[in-house]
């Protein structure tokens, strides 16, 4: 069947890149007489077969499973690279990984190990240190318990320290060193054939399931009908386009030069004048070419349309917009400059500006919807999101007494001020493009106001409904307004800002909204719960 395939494309006229096959994982790692591996030895006589039929003008290679390019382990000690015949063969051109990794161990909460390391799972730093960082880098886990309890075992190598050979993301080191194979544990003399430096890496897949805490495990496919599908540990199945996107993002940062990749993170190889991963070798995973909407939405046609929600496909999502770059286009249209919005975080398929309007006009709807505001930050205008890491914590003796003696008093809204119900109106994505409703509803309480509002967004549905909820947790939230003063020191609180006032055995979080500087810094500030901001996408059915 390879060889009928490379036929049509010798017909056809030749094709710039030929795979013989991809992930036989199964396959490539059965031994067979002698040890040796005969589905890798199989795999090289096809390369130098389509190789003669294409000729040298087609790059041959083969797509492995990021867990089978390299080293592999087995129970006897015998750690051996079935693979590395095959890349040393000279009819192969690339070294081909499906790229899949995980690039995060992101929980719910606050109360795990890698919240030490981001702020959050969209952090793009964080994803794209962990390409040589972290799980199959670092450590791994033994299993689900342990897994459950981020019970981490280090990966070492007592024996001749090459623990990279037992990192299945160090493409650095298989890359740049020579292979030594052992047989019971014991180091072969001699390496294997390849020569270190002497081929390219390309990515020939890299994606990320648009799901909740998709870096996690990026090779899971959420279809709920197939043996195979799943999701990512501690996701909630939840659609999560940013974290499809971010991923990306991490993956071409680490490793492609116009996209930031330094020399430390692609080496340059002058075996053969490029780098470690081509240069526009890699590939991302998946293009449909089945017409967008009509795919996913027609449904009768193609069952297959409700995994889109949360798969790998970047058909309609990749145009979609981070909030960040939503911001920084409006402040651009209306020539404001010197802005930051890097920490904003979500993303819409689309935001309309229907007709005049000033930049904050158009922009509060949205601060409004996905909790951010902007503060002035040394000439900077500062897009933050809401909620963030406590600013200063004050001690009520240092708070300034005012006129009446009092430092520090408080107004509770009454609970028929506060709405029971929240509706947030939008244009829905999945529901061709029609306008939608989405609501959020307290379960307790004698209020009986609704609060409603149109945000101009094209969004999908669980990303509204997330906002709903937040905006109404935030608004019972934030029902305590509080005046005090603080002395000059103190300047270097911004509205925005979280403090924490400490009175005896109480301690209130606030959140500061306006500042009147005099002889001293007259405050106004709001109750707030910043683990609001937390609320994860909602699961879907």
């Amino acid at each position: 069947m390879v060889l009928h395939y490379a036929f049509l494309a010798q017909m056809a006229g030749g094709v710039e890149t030929f795979l013989i096959g991809s992930e036989f994982a199964a396959l490539t790692r059965v031994r067979g007489a002698g040890g040796s591996f005969p589905a890798a030895q199989a795999l090289r006589v096809l390369a130098q077969d389509v190789k003669a039929m294409l000729g040298p003008g087609t790059k041959v290679s083969y797509g492995a499973d990021w867990t089978e390019y390299g080293a592999q382990s087995f129970p006897n000690g015998d750690v051996r690279f079935p693979l590395d015949a095959l890349w040393a063969s000279p009819a192969v051109d690339f070294i081909g990984v499906d790229y899949y990794p995980p690039l995060a161990d992101w929980r719910d909460g606050r109360g795990h190990l890698d919240a030490a390391l981001a702020e959050g799972p969209y952090d793009l730093d964080y994803l794209t240190t962990n390409t040589r960082r972290g799980e199959a880098f670092d450590w791994y886990y033994a299993d689900d318990t342990a897994r459950a309890a981020q019970a981490r075992t280090p990966i070492t190598d007592g024996a001749y320290g090459e623990p990279w050979i037992f990192r299945q993301k160090d493409l650095w080191s298989f890359w740049s060193l020579p292979h030594y194979e052992r047989a019971a544990g014991v180091r072969a003399a001699t390496p294997t054939a390849w020569t270190p430096g002497s081929k390219p890496f390309r990515l020939t897949e890299a994606g990320c399931p648009a799901v909740d805490k998709g870096a996690n495990r990026p090779s899971t496919f959420p279809d709920a009908k197939s043996v195979e599908g799943g999701l990512p540990p501690f996701s909630n199945g939840a659609r999560d386009d940013l974290m499809q996107r971010r991923t990306l993002e991490a993956v071409l940062g680490a490793f492609d030069p116009d996209a930031g990749a330094r020399d430390a993170d692609n080496p340059p190889a002058p075996a053969y004048g490029g780098r470690m991963v081509e240069q526009g070798g890699i590939f991302l995973w998946t293009w449909d070419a089945r017409p967008y909407p009509q795919f996913p939405l027609a449904r009768d046609v193609w069952a297959d349309g409700t995994n889109w929600e949360t798969g790998h496909w970047l058909t309609g999502r990749l145009g979609a917009a981070p909030l960040s770059a939503v911001i920084e286009t409006v402040c651009a249209d209306h020539g404001v400059e010197n802005i930051s919005a890097t920490g904003v975080l979500g993303v819409v398929s689309g935001f309309i500006v229907d007709r005049p309007m000033s930049a904050r006009s158009a922009l509060e709807p949205l601060a409004r919807a996905f909790a951010f505001d902007a503060r002035e930050e040394g000439g900077i205008l500062a897009f933050r999101p809401r909620g963030g890491a406590v600013a200063a914590r004050i001690d009520a003796a240092d708070l300034v007494a005012g006129e009446d003696g009092a430092v520090l008093s408080l107004v509770r809204a009454q609970e028929s001020e506060l709405p029971l119900e929240v509706d947030l109106s939008f244009i829905d994505a999945g529901a061709d493009y029609r306008t939608a409703s989405v609501g959020s509803r307290r379960l307790v309480g004698a209020s009986r106001h609704v609060a409603q509002t149109e945000i101009p967004v094209v969004a999908s549905d669980a990303v509204m409904v997330r906002a709903a909820d937040i905006w109404l947790q935030d608004l019972w939230a934030g029902r305590e307004s509080a005046t005090f003063a603080l002395p000059p020191s103190r300047i270097g609180l911004v509205p925005g800002d979280v403090v924490e006032i400490v009175d005896g055995a109480r301690t209130r979080l606030l959140e500061i909204t306006r500042i009147e500087d005099a002889e001293a810094r007259a405050i106004t500030a709001r109750s707030i719960e910043p683990e609001v901001f937390d609320t994860p996408l909602q699961g879907v059915a």
